[in-house]
């Protein structure tokens, strides 16, 4: 059962969880916006104060007294009690006392930054007593790293009139690779002999091995200070920009419904609570009857989390620059409609339409009452482009629910037999590297081979099997045995649909493919080898003659989204008698319903060709891919008996298990653990050897390292994202010494950095300064589907509590095995991967990728704190409680030994634990992905 909950009719949303959440909510950020923005008169007449209940141990605000008594039950709180203790302990041991003086003070040694190779360095802690009975009886250092000068022969009485200088090495050698931040604790334990009275007196140690010119350069310039969401003013008077309909070129014969958002499945609350609720909204089961609904009701849930999220690019008192007749302004999204208001007119908000775009300008252009004097304040927020969700609701809408495409079984087979040696032997292919390769042919053969309303078939392809050459090799074949044939084939994204199109144009002409772009995507990203395959209109706006001219193509290339134009430009259902959707795993089933439902009828057959294994659907709402949205059509089906790959071989689905791209050492970790072993390495050996020998390889015959790095993550003042200095710094190195290796000649285009997190990618490319032309940095989401000779691979997070942070929320590049797997099926023949194995080792998934590096001889720098050889635990707590464990243990035995005379004390600790859940939203939502729908 739901739990109890009440509906909120200011924010349009049901509240969940009780008296104290619904306090929660009417003191929340969202709630007292809506309250300041009502008119005077409309306010009620008592709201819930912003009280704020803190616990300061933790340094968390709680907006209920119950929900602050609720967390001092929790085991994270009763963990920073013990943490805050240990603390005070090490704090009380770092002062001077007993008559003995240990210089530099409290403070500590700090070393600096060291350069690389300059391992070898010395400090010194002099000690002053006042007493003869003083004596130094032993000096205790919990690493390796810091060691005694050789020489001293302990107990050593001290003199009181001569200081004592103990010498302090540090010395990086005797461990290969090592960069970052180390530290250790001196502990110093004298003894008075005349009062038999032992004590300890402690003293931090730290260096940092690293570049000091990539510190300067790369440093934050204030610390991070966690951003609030702003008070927006009242709405007031909103003038719309120029209508859509002037920039649009296609010509739709309907209207697009405006499907707004069913506020009575927005609910606030704790998001395990919010799942519980809205899957009490949806339909007990997916069926033909309730298939709608249950997407409609998804989409709403993911639309609302997207406008809350778009939320954190406001600006506030900001400057427009006017281009001519156009306004740009820098920003990280690309949006249909961009809101201003002037301070001199708060109470107007003008709507400014996306007219242009450049790098991170756009160009607005508004109503023609809009003025606007140079150097004007001016508050800017910014809209969530409704279209493509709108597009996903009017494809649910159309009633076209055939249980053969949405549930196949097996009763929906016509006949299918699996492919033999004389099928295949009947085919002239057009790629001829294809004729030994077995499942492309079978796939090809059963493609072809497939009766008018079959189920859908799938082209299950594993990175680097060809995928997507055996859907063009199959496109091809049926142009050549039916000159009639009227395919429509799609991809979600423009880079794969343009990567389509460009295959196809090898055996298609100009009168033959078409592709079809959204008429809003801009020219110039345009592949121009695909000019002559296009039309452009007088306004340079991507468009189509007619419908009777898309008519008569054999095939039309288009994303999903654009899909849609032949429905709304008035072509029949039916015209295409085959459906192809490549890369179908990463679009939401709803975004895969656009091409078939709108155009399909019971004879049309769809192909799928993805991976479900690698990443999926970008969803913002933990909401709605908890409940589904974030498994793609792709995935669903082959989630049915029907699409066993042992069974159905050859029938409804192919599994591609060559692999063209990748080396052995590579290939092994992904192949044993998402593919089950059936991969085959199969690439041209003179590629994927090519780095075979490297110097930069700790095991000359293994072309995978792991480099661990002591870093320490960082975040700007106004960015939550995360950068590690000490990784870019390696990565450079690796870079660089790949480059100036005369033996292997490297352009920089052939190496791709991956990095988790915007801030690191953005000081990464300040580090190059352009200098690599060619080398792109990017993301995970920006890599999948491409390929590299090499991939570096940088994971920048260093800090155990927000990690675990991380690992709650599974947002982090940490905890998704699919992000994991693209990432290590992107290189042909050289990964590297640069991070701290502390944290990396905490997920079992990625343990066992750094145990199969370090057996196999391919680890340098920081070393593992774990048996490498051992049998892992498949349960990330498992693995976290004994890292904590064993941290508890380290720290018992420390104070037991400062204990005997440390008493008392207190220190403070700061925690940058999210207060909310609106706050936690705000810290994640700039490294989340944004879809771009054209």
């Amino acid at each position: 059962m739901p739990p109890s909950s009440r509906r909120c009719e200011l924010c349009a949303m049901t509240v969940v969880g009780g008296e104290a959440v619904w306090l929660a909510h009417q003191a929340g950020a969202r709630h007292q916006r809506l309250v300041a923005a009502q008119p005077a008169a409309a306010q009620p007449a008592t709201t819930a104060p912003p009280i704020s209940f803190f616990c300061d141990p933790c340094k968390r605000k709680f907006k209920t007294q119950m929900g602050r008594d609720q967390h001092c039950t929790t085991a994270s709180h009763h963990a920073k009690l013990k943490d805050l203790a240990h603390r005070a302990t090490i704090k009380d041991a770092e002062n001077n006392k007993f008559g003995v003086t240990v210089a530099p003070g409290a403070v500590g040694v700090n070393l600096g930054i060291i350069p690389v190779n300059h391992w070898a360095q010395n400090r010194s802690l002099v000690i002053r007593v006042s007493s003869a009975a003083l004596r130094l009886v032993s000096v205790n250092l919990s690493t390796t790293m810091f060691s005694l000068t050789s020489g001293y022969t302990f107990p050593i009485p001290l003199d009181p009139g001569q200081p004592f200088t103990l010498s302090i090495d540090f010395n990086a050698r005797k461990q290969l690779g090592l960069r970052g931040h180390f530290n250790d604790r001196a502990e110093l334990r004298f003894e008075n002999t005349a009062l038999q009275q032992a004590f300890t007196i402690v003293r931090s140690l730290k260096a940092i091995i690293g570049s000091q010119a990539d510190y300067d350069l790369l440093r934050a310039k204030a610390p991070f200070v966690r951003q609030k969401r702003r008070q927006p003013r009242p709405n007031g008077r909103f003038i719309p920009g120029p209508r859509r309909a002037l920039f649009s070129s296609i010509p739709y014969i309907g209207r697009l419904g405006k499907y707004p958002i069913d506020r009575s499945v927005i609910v606030a609350g704790p998001e395990e609570e919010r799942i519980q609720i809205v899957r009490a909204i949806l339909p007990q089961d997916l069926t033909a009857e309730t298939y709608a609904r249950h997407w409609h009701t998804l989409l709403h849930v993911e639309e609302e989390q997207m406008m809350r999220d778009i939320e954190v690019y406001d600006m506030v008192d900001t400057v427009l620059h006017p281009v001519d007749n156009l306004f740009y302004r820098p920003s990280v999204l690309q949006n249909d409609a961009v809101n201003i208001s002037l301070k001199r007119n708060p109470d107007v908000w003008f709507e400014g339409r996306v007219i242009k775009l450049h790098q991170t300008q756009l160009g607005l252009k508004f109503d023609h009452s809009f003025s606007y004097t140079p150097g004007e304040l001016c508050d800017v927020r910014f809209t969530v482009t409704r279209i493509p969700i709108r597009r996903m609701h009017e494809a649910l809408d159309i009633p076209f629910f055939p249980d053969r495409v949405l549930f196949p079984g097996e009763a929906h087979l016509k006949g299918q037999c699996l492919p033999d040696d004389e099928d295949i032997a009947e085919i002239e292919v057009f790629n001829p590297l294809l004729v030994t390769n077995r499942p492309q042919m079978d796939a090809i053969v059963a493609i072809l081979a497939q009766q008018q309303g079959s189920p859908p078939f799938i082209v299950f392809g594993p990175p680097g099997t060809g995928k997507t050459v055996t859907i063009v090799e199959a496109i091809l074949q049926l142009v050549a045995r039916d000159p009639d044939v009227r395919i429509l084939a799609c991809a979600p994204s423009n880079s794969a649909a343009d990567l389509l199109a460009e295959r196809l144009k090898s055996g298609l002409g100009p009168d033959k493919l078409f592709r079809l772009n959204a008429p809003f995507r801009g020219a110039d990203k345009f592949p121009v080898t695909l000019l002559d395959y296009t039309f452009i209109d007088e306004g340079e706006r991507f468009s189509i003659r007619s419908a009777g001219d898309l008519a008569k193509y054999n095939v039309v290339v288009s994303t999903c989204m654009s899909a849609t134009i032949p429905h709304g430009v008035g072509m029949e259902t039916g015209h295409f008698g085959y459906i192809f959707v490549d890369e179908a795993g990463q679009a939401m089933e709803p975004e895969a319903m656009v091409p078939i439902k709108t155009i399909s009828d019971p004879r049309t057959n769809i192909i799928l060709s993805g991976d479900p294994l690698q990443l999926g659907p970008i969803i913002r709402s933990g909401v709605a891919r908890t409940l589904g949205l974030g498994v793609s059509f792709l995935e669903r089906l082959m989630r049915r008996e029907i699409y066993d790959e042992k069974i159905w071989h050859g029938i409804t689905v192919v599994k591609l298990t060559k692999n063209f791209r990748s080396h052995d050492a590579i290939l092994h970790f992904p192949n044993t653990h998402f593919y089950g072993s059936e991969l085959q390495v199969c690439g041209d050996r003179e590629v994927i050897d090519r780095f075979v020998g490297s110097p930069v390889l700790p095991n000359r015959k293994f072309p995978v390292v792991f480099h661990g790095v002591s870093g320490e993550d960082d975040r700007e003042s106004d960015s939550p994202s995360y950068f590690n200095i000490a990784e870019v710094s390696v990565v450079a190195d690796y870079i660089d010494r790949l480059l100036h290796d005369a033996s292997r000649p490297l352009d920089p285009k052939e190496i791709g950095v991956i990095a988790p997190y915007r801030a690191q990618s953005k000081k990464l490319r300040q580090k190059f300064n352009g200098e690599y032309v060619g080398l792109k940095v990017g993301s995970v989401e920006e890599y999948q589907g491409q390929e590299r000779e090499v991939i570096i691979l940088t994971t920048v997070r260093t800090d155990r509590e927000q990690v675990t942070y991380d690992l709650r929320h599974t947002l982090g590049f940490l905890v998704n095995p699919r992000r994991l797997n693209v990432a290590i099926t992107r290189p042909k023949g050289l990964l590297i991967i640069v991070g701290d194995p502390l944290v990396l080792g905490l997920d079992p998934l990625w343990r066992k990728l750094l145990n199969y590096i370090h057996l196999n001889g391919g680890w340098t720098g920081r070393a593992p704190d774990w048996d490498t050889a051992a049998v892992v635990d498949n349960d990330p707590d498992t693995l976290v409680t004994e890292r904590e464990n064993r941290r508890d243990a380290d720290m018992e035995e420390l104070t037991r030994r400062l204990m005997d005379v440390v008493v008392g004390g207190g220190v403070g600790a700061s925690s940058s634990a999210p207060q909310d859940y609106e706050e936690e939203q705000l810290e994640t939502s700039g490294d989340r992905a944004w879809r771009e729908y054209l």
